[in-house]
């Protein structure tokens, strides 16, 4: 019995054969041929992974961000982009363990930052390797407006290891594994400038 290659199997799963040629091969699966119907069994899966794909969209203000902090070249920041350092201000890094809590299996903590005209409160939930980071981003200057889509990333070195969006209200939720220098980074596009905050103390365990 004569088999169709790979590359026919491919074109009969995307739908992009002839009509003539594609009824020969539905008749070739109906005579129970089972090496041609595994082929085209894993085509079949591997064309609905990449439909499903596709239909995945980064968030243009996610897709900004990184090109904003990573700009091609010598790795200049681009002059559209003014950085806001944040201070500090309310920090319980050194408050006692909460309750129930593992030792150095988990840490959890807040820190709230100013920078500019905004107000930045972080939690920090360590376990392991692993830091989830939740946090709420408000303009003091107008305390009741939107502030969804905001970029959310976590950047180390020039690799971005955690990045989100925020909701209406400023919030945000992301997880990270530290390594090297690790910093907050929240671009606020209209206003040419960036929210900085480094994150090395904050990720690290008791």
């Amino acid at each position: 019995m004569s088999h169709f290659d790979l590359t026919e199997w491919a074109d009969f799963v995307r739908d992009v054969l002839p009509e003539d040629v594609h009824r020969a091969m539905e008749s070739h699966l109906a005579g129970e041929c089972p090496e041609c119907a595994a082929v085209c069994e894993l085509l079949s899966k591997v064309h609905r992974a990449a439909q499903a794909d596709s239909q995945c969209q980064v968030p243009s203000e996610v897709v900004d961000a990184a090109a904003a902090i990573f700009p091609s070249g010598r790795g200049e920041r681009p002059p559209s982009l003014t950085v806001l350092t944040a201070k500090l201000v309310f920090d319980t890094l050194n408050g006692l363990l909460p309750a129930g809590a593992r030792g150095a299996d988990l840490d959890s903590h807040q820190a709230a930052f100013e920078a500019g005209d905004y107000y930045l409160d972080l939690r920090f939930d360590r376990e392991g390797a692993q830091v989830t980071l939740v946090g709420q981003l408000a303009n003091r200057k107008a305390p009741s407006g939107s502030m969804e889509g905001m970029a959310v990333l976590v950047v180390s070195g020039e690799k971005v290891v955690g990045q989100t969006v925020t909701n209406q209200f400023g919030e945000f939720c992301l997880e990270y594994r530290p390594a090297g220098l690790v910093k907050l980074c929240i671009p606020i596009q209209h206003e040419g400038t960036q929210i900085e905050v480094a994150l090395n103390r904050f990720s690290k365990g008791r």
